[in-house]
Protein backbone atom coordinates (compact mmCIF):
# COMPACT_ATOMS: atom_id res chain seq x y z
CA UNK A 1 0.00 0.00 0.00
CA UNK A 2 1.52 3.21 -0.61
CA UNK A 3 0.14 7.11 -1.07
CA UNK A 4 -3.56 7.27 0.23
CA UNK A 5 -4.07 3.91 0.71
CA UNK A 6 -3.53 2.79 -2.84
CA UNK A 7 -2.37 -0.67 -3.96
CA UNK A 8 0.96 -0.50 -6.01
CA UNK A 9 2.37 -3.27 -8.28
CA UNK A 10 5.87 -2.20 -9.28
CA UNK A 11 9.07 -3.66 -10.62
CA UNK A 12 12.44 -2.91 -9.76
CA UNK A 13 14.99 -3.14 -11.84
CA UNK A 14 17.68 -1.91 -10.09
CA UNK A 15 20.02 -4.27 -7.92
CA UNK A 16 21.32 -2.27 -5.16
CA UNK A 17 17.84 -0.60 -4.15
CA UNK A 18 16.41 -4.08 -4.58
CA UNK A 19 19.11 -5.29 -1.90
CA UNK A 20 18.30 -1.93 -0.03
CA UNK A 21 14.52 -2.86 0.48
CA UNK A 22 15.18 -6.48 1.33
CA UNK A 23 17.48 -5.47 4.13
CA UNK A 24 15.10 -2.66 5.24
CA UNK A 25 12.26 -5.04 5.58
CA UNK A 26 14.40 -6.80 8.34
CA UNK A 27 14.73 -3.46 10.26
CA UNK A 28 11.11 -3.78 12.61
CA UNK A 29 9.75 -1.70 15.39
CA UNK A 30 8.30 -4.74 16.53
CA UNK A 31 9.06 -8.05 15.77
CA UNK A 32 5.23 -9.03 15.50
CA UNK A 33 4.72 -6.33 13.05
CA UNK A 34 3.50 -7.36 10.08
CA UNK A 35 3.12 -4.28 8.53
CA UNK A 36 5.07 -0.80 8.19
CA UNK A 37 6.79 1.71 6.32
CA UNK A 38 9.01 0.32 3.26
CA UNK A 39 11.78 2.09 4.24
CA UNK A 40 13.26 1.65 7.30
CA UNK A 41 16.79 2.05 9.30
CA UNK A 42 18.60 2.55 12.56
CA UNK A 43 19.96 5.91 12.90
CA UNK A 44 23.35 6.37 15.04
CA UNK A 45 21.63 5.45 18.77
CA UNK A 46 20.36 1.83 17.13
CA UNK A 47 17.41 3.27 17.32
CA UNK A 48 14.42 1.95 14.84
CA UNK A 49 13.57 5.17 12.28
CA UNK A 50 11.42 5.13 8.70
CA UNK A 51 12.64 7.35 6.07
CA UNK A 52 10.92 10.46 5.99
CA UNK A 53 11.14 13.82 2.91
CA UNK A 54 12.82 16.08 5.13
CA UNK A 55 15.64 12.98 5.13
CA UNK A 56 15.56 12.98 1.52
CA UNK A 57 15.86 16.69 0.86
CA UNK A 58 18.76 16.79 3.16
CA UNK A 59 20.39 14.22 1.30
CA UNK A 60 19.57 16.57 -2.13
CA UNK A 61 21.03 19.66 0.00
CA UNK A 62 24.26 18.26 0.84
CA UNK A 63 24.82 17.26 -2.78
CA UNK A 64 23.56 20.31 -4.51
CA UNK A 65 25.05 22.65 -2.65
CA UNK A 66 24.09 26.36 -1.38
CA UNK A 67 23.38 27.91 -4.85
CA UNK A 68 20.29 25.54 -5.74
CA UNK A 69 17.13 23.67 -3.68
CA UNK A 70 15.90 20.73 -4.71
CA UNK A 71 13.87 18.40 -3.16
CA UNK A 72 12.03 14.92 -3.88
CA UNK A 73 9.35 16.86 -5.85
CA UNK A 74 11.76 18.14 -8.42
CA UNK A 75 12.22 14.59 -9.00
CA UNK A 76 8.52 13.87 -9.16
CA UNK A 77 8.07 16.93 -11.36
CA UNK A 78 10.85 15.62 -13.91
CA UNK A 79 9.59 12.04 -13.89
CA UNK A 80 5.96 13.73 -15.19
CA UNK A 81 7.74 16.14 -17.96
CA UNK A 82 9.66 13.76 -20.03
CA UNK A 83 6.79 10.76 -19.21
CA UNK A 84 4.09 13.44 -20.96
CA UNK A 85 6.50 14.02 -23.70
CA UNK A 86 7.71 10.95 -24.60
CA UNK A 87 4.23 9.59 -24.39
CA UNK A 88 3.03 12.15 -26.44
CA UNK A 89 5.79 11.51 -29.14
CA UNK A 90 4.77 7.43 -28.71
CA UNK A 91 0.60 8.76 -29.70
CA UNK A 92 1.89 10.83 -32.82
CA UNK A 93 3.97 8.08 -34.04
CA UNK A 94 1.95 5.46 -33.80
CA UNK A 95 0.78 3.40 -36.73
CA UNK A 96 -3.43 2.69 -36.98
CA UNK A 97 -2.57 -1.02 -36.22
CA UNK A 98 -0.52 -0.13 -32.67
CA UNK A 99 -3.32 2.01 -31.83
CA UNK A 100 -5.81 -0.60 -31.97
CA UNK A 101 -3.67 -2.34 -29.55
CA UNK A 102 -4.54 -0.01 -27.05
CA UNK A 103 -7.92 -2.10 -26.23
CA UNK A 104 -7.21 -4.91 -26.55
CA UNK A 105 -4.23 -5.10 -24.25
CA UNK A 106 -6.39 -3.63 -21.62
CA UNK A 107 -8.65 -6.19 -21.53
CA UNK A 108 -6.38 -8.58 -21.15
CA UNK A 109 -4.47 -6.67 -17.95
CA UNK A 110 -7.91 -7.03 -16.81
CA UNK A 111 -8.17 -10.55 -16.92
CA UNK A 112 -7.10 -11.81 -13.50
CA UNK A 113 -6.66 -9.28 -11.63
CA UNK A 114 -8.93 -8.42 -8.73
CA UNK A 115 -9.56 -4.62 -9.60
CA UNK A 116 -12.37 -4.00 -6.97
CA UNK A 117 -10.68 -6.18 -4.14
CA UNK A 118 -7.38 -4.76 -3.75
CA UNK A 119 -7.98 -1.70 -6.17
CA UNK A 120 -5.15 -2.61 -8.53
CA UNK A 121 -4.58 -0.91 -11.63
CA UNK A 122 -4.70 -2.76 -14.96
CA UNK A 123 -0.87 -1.84 -16.65
CA UNK A 124 -0.50 -2.33 -20.04
CA UNK A 125 3.34 -3.08 -21.92
CA UNK A 126 2.26 -0.60 -25.48
CA UNK A 127 5.38 0.24 -27.48
CA UNK A 128 7.97 -1.11 -25.22
CA UNK A 129 6.51 1.34 -22.71
CA UNK A 130 4.18 0.32 -19.31
CA UNK A 131 0.90 2.63 -18.97
CA UNK A 132 -1.47 2.19 -16.33
CA UNK A 133 -4.40 4.64 -15.95
CA UNK A 134 -5.08 3.58 -20.07
CA UNK A 135 -8.93 3.78 -19.93
CA UNK A 136 -9.40 7.18 -21.80
CA UNK A 137 -6.57 5.83 -24.37
CA UNK A 138 -8.77 3.01 -24.96
CA UNK A 139 -11.47 4.90 -25.70
CA UNK A 140 -10.38 7.70 -28.02
CA UNK A 141 -8.82 4.30 -30.05
CA UNK A 142 -11.72 2.43 -30.10
CA UNK A 143 -13.16 6.00 -31.39
CA UNK A 144 -10.08 5.96 -33.88
CA UNK A 145 -9.18 9.53 -32.26
CA UNK A 146 -5.60 8.91 -31.37
CA UNK A 147 -4.24 11.67 -31.83
CA UNK A 148 -6.58 13.46 -33.27
CA UNK A 149 -7.21 15.76 -35.85
CA UNK A 150 -9.22 17.97 -34.18
CA UNK A 151 -8.50 20.78 -31.34
CA UNK A 152 -10.95 19.22 -29.20
CA UNK A 153 -9.88 15.58 -30.39
CA UNK A 154 -6.22 16.65 -29.75
CA UNK A 155 -6.85 17.46 -26.13
CA UNK A 156 -8.59 14.41 -25.47
CA UNK A 157 -5.41 12.55 -26.30
CA UNK A 158 -3.20 14.63 -24.25
CA UNK A 159 -5.32 14.43 -21.16
CA UNK A 160 -5.46 10.38 -21.79
CA UNK A 161 -1.57 10.88 -21.98
CA UNK A 162 -1.86 12.67 -18.68
CA UNK A 163 -3.68 10.27 -17.15
CA UNK A 164 -1.43 7.39 -17.73
CA UNK A 165 1.10 9.68 -16.39
CA UNK A 166 -1.12 10.63 -13.23
CA UNK A 167 -1.15 6.88 -12.45
CA UNK A 168 2.44 6.65 -12.31
CA UNK A 169 2.83 9.24 -9.47
CA UNK A 170 -0.30 8.55 -7.97
CA UNK A 171 -1.54 11.86 -8.36
CA UNK A 172 -5.07 13.10 -10.08
CA UNK A 173 -5.02 14.51 -13.46
CA UNK A 174 -5.66 18.17 -12.44
CA UNK A 175 -2.87 17.88 -9.75
CA UNK A 176 -0.37 16.32 -12.33
CA UNK A 177 -1.47 18.41 -14.83
CA UNK A 178 -1.46 22.16 -12.94
CA UNK A 179 1.91 20.84 -10.79
CA UNK A 180 4.15 18.42 -12.02
CA UNK A 181 4.26 18.86 -16.12
CA UNK A 182 6.50 21.46 -17.64
CA UNK A 183 3.85 23.61 -19.29
CA UNK A 184 5.69 23.94 -22.21
CA UNK A 185 5.12 20.65 -23.37
CA UNK A 186 1.28 21.03 -22.64
CA UNK A 187 1.10 24.20 -24.94
CA UNK A 188 3.21 23.24 -27.80
CA UNK A 189 0.89 20.26 -27.90
CA UNK A 190 -2.13 22.33 -28.11
CA UNK A 191 -0.02 24.96 -30.74
CA UNK A 192 0.44 21.72 -33.03
CA UNK A 193 4.41 22.54 -33.04
CA UNK A 194 5.23 19.79 -30.24
CA UNK A 195 6.04 17.29 -32.80
CA UNK A 196 7.88 19.77 -34.91
CA UNK A 197 10.40 19.83 -31.71
CA UNK A 198 10.22 16.81 -30.91
CA UNK A 199 12.21 15.76 -34.29
CA UNK A 200 14.03 18.66 -33.86
CA UNK A 201 15.78 17.56 -30.84
CA UNK A 202 16.00 13.63 -31.79
CA UNK A 203 19.32 13.43 -32.95
CA UNK A 204 20.98 15.69 -30.28
CA UNK A 205 23.76 14.42 -27.72
CA UNK A 206 22.58 11.85 -25.08
CA UNK A 207 23.69 12.33 -21.44
CA UNK A 208 24.74 10.08 -18.58
CA UNK A 209 22.30 8.90 -16.55
CA UNK A 210 19.24 9.78 -18.06
CA UNK A 211 17.71 6.97 -20.64
CA UNK A 212 17.23 8.41 -24.18
CA UNK A 213 13.69 9.52 -23.87
CA UNK A 214 15.14 11.88 -21.00
CA UNK A 215 17.61 12.79 -23.02
CA UNK A 216 15.26 14.00 -26.04
CA UNK A 217 13.16 15.52 -23.36
CA UNK A 218 16.00 17.41 -21.73
CA UNK A 219 17.17 18.44 -25.17
CA UNK A 220 13.61 19.35 -26.23
CA UNK A 221 13.29 22.11 -22.81
CA UNK A 222 16.75 23.81 -23.10
CA UNK A 223 15.92 24.37 -27.22
CA UNK A 224 12.20 25.68 -27.14
CA UNK A 225 12.06 27.14 -23.21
Amino acid sequence: PGKSGKRWKIMIIDDEIVSMIEQSKKVRLKKSDKEQDLFMYYDDNKNVRDLKAEHINEYLDSCTGEDTKYTAKDFRTWAASWKTAHRLALISEATEDEIYQIPELLEKAKEGIEVKKYGMVPMIRWKGTDLKCVEGLSKLAKNNKIPGSSEKERLASMLAVIDTVAGDLGNTRAVCRSSYIRPMIMTDWENKVFMEHWNSVRDMKEYPGLSKEESHVFNYMHEYE
